[in-house]
């Protein structure tokens, strides 16, 4: 493989000043650049990729499909979208017992700082029949949940912790989340 300075070497000879260059040695030189040894000394087959997806279902119906996917020692991107399928009195929590899962995430967070928490968009497409029920007004199109991502050598558990209407999660609510968590 030619290296950069070989290439623009050759470039330098191909070109007549103030005139063209042929399209067989422009070919020749581009094919020459993809192929320069800066561009493809790199050892990308190093890197560790990880995958996990699943739904998860509680016993109330609730359903959380999750897809974790990254590079080990690097990042993880999570994605969840959850549905309520029944009122729920206080919060949903859901265990997914994967090791791989574990280990995967393990070599990104770093210093026991495994608990992810932040505040979700809950939405249900009846809101304004909710807050009639619960006779409060006006009714909002969407609501603030708590979600909370805990691992640990044993599980993962995913925490949905509504912060209005007492706590509740009600039927035919939804959030949906995807996040990013890297090695810093």
């Amino acid at each position: 493989m030619a290296t950069k300075a070989d290439i623009i070497t050759n470039i330098d000879a191909k070109i007549i000043s103030k005139g063209n260059i042929l399209a067989t040695d422009t070919n020749a030189i581009l094919k020459d650049i993809l192929n320069c040894d800066e561009l493809n000394s790199g050892n990308t087959n190093s890197l560790e990729t990880f995958q996990y997806n699943g739904d998860l279902t509680d016993a109330s119906g609730a359903i959380v499909s999750y897809s974790i996917r990254g590079i080990t020692d690097l990042f993880a991107n999570i994605t969840l979208q959850i549905g309520i399928k029944q009122t729920l009195q206080g919060k949903l929590s859901l265990l997914v017992n994967n090791r791989g899962l574990f280990n995967s995430l393990n070599s990104i967070i770093k210093n026991n700082e495994n608990t992810i928490d932040f505040l979700v968009k809950i939405r249900n497409n009846k809101s304004a029949e909710i807050y009639r029920k619960l006779e409060i007004q006006p009714a909002k199109k969407f609501r603030i949940a708590n979600l909370n991502f805990t691992f640990n050598a044993r599980s993962l558990i995913i925490l949905i912790e509504s912060q209005e209407l007492n706590d509740n999660l009600f039927a035919g609510d939804s959030i949906s989340a995807s996040f990013a968590i890297h090695n810093s």
